[in-house]
């Protein structure tokens, strides 16, 4: 080859790296890799950061909403927050209600900002605004406990719209209440054990699947599991992610026994991190709470 082919070779390379280099040439984006975790874990969530509150006569109450897009976006998000009365009794242990929503301008409940342009795993906050003067004169009325105690509470609804109508769990409910002069309502986090006797071969693996549910009372949380010391390999997943209530989120608990274990029954419990009221663990195979999991290793 004469050396002006060679001169035009090491040319030809020379323009190929500086077109590279200089963004002239760019390599095609990386594609998104499938996620194998239900929607619940991957689709968008939001909640109050609070479930439920008192209110007080001729105030405004604000109360905080989050909104974590996890893989959605970009795209716009509107929120619709609404309020709706409830009227009810409780009459020699049963129970009568009726729900009608309530007629507010948006002067007396609102919520900022109300819309905005949401990028793939950010969160955001808006506050929610009511004027506790515009709520129905009932509802600061102090209860009946003589004739069975009437109560009149609010619930208060936010609903989310994304542009492109995906699916999310982002709509939230809230519940306010007047004053009393007793304690609660009482509630509690559940945590579901699919089976609480595992059997596992030494060198091999089992697996069970856990459900978790929100207090119901309880606001927006970010918990995380953790199980109990044992010299088994027990791993979950997922071990953490973002809760609300009136949901369930499943679990794969894999258990693994070394070639070198002991044979014998191994106890395993689990703890949830993130929570500010109690858990109550409860085992399907046996109608049984808090009971661990005792793993038979053979």
């Amino acid at each position: 080859m004469s050396r002006l082919g060679k001169s035009w070779k090491v040319i030809i390379l020379l323009c190929i790296f500086f077109m590279v280099t200089s963004g002239c040439v760019t390599q095609q984006p990386t594609k998104n890799v499938p996620s194998s975790l239900p929607s619940i874990y991957t689709a968008p969530i939001g909640g109050f950061e609070i479930g439920s509150a008192v209110l007080d006569p001729n105030t405004t109450f604000e109360a905080e909403y989050v909104f974590s897009s996890r893989n959605w976006g970009p795209g716009e998000v509107k929120y619709t927050v609404k309020a709706s009365y409830v009227n009810g009794t409780y009459i020699n242990s049963s129970y009568w209600c009726c729900e009608y929503p309530l007629d507010i301008d948006q002067t007396q409940l609102h919520i900022e900002p109300s819309s905005f342009i949401a990028e793939p795993n950010h969160k955001y906050k808006s506050r929610v605004f009511l004027n506790t003067s515009s709520l129905p004169k009932d509802f600061f009325r102090p209860p009946d406990w003589v004739h069975g105690g009437e109560f009149s509470p609010v619930n208060l609804s936010i609903s989310v719209n994304l542009q492109d109508n995906s699916t999310q769990y982002a709509n939230d409910k809230m519940n306010l209440e007047q004053p009393r002069p007793t304690g609660g309502p009482f509630s509690w986090n559940t945590l579901t054990i699919e089976n609480c006797s595992v059997m596992v071969k030494r060198g091999e693996t089992s697996k069970i699947n856990i459900t978790f549910q929100h207090d119901p009372l309880a606001g927006l949380r970010q918990i995380s599991f953790i199980s109990s010391q044992t010299p088994l390999n027990v791993t979950i997943n997922p071990s953490g992610f973002i809760s609300k209530h009136f949901l369930e989120f499943p679990s794969v608990v894999t258990i693994a026994a070394d070639p070198s274990l002991i044979p014998g029954i191994y106890p395993v419990s689990f703890m949830v991190n993130g929570l500010n009221d109690s858990l109550q663990t409860y085992c399907n195979d046996n109608s049984g709470w808090m009971i661990p999991v005792n793993v038979t290793v053979m």
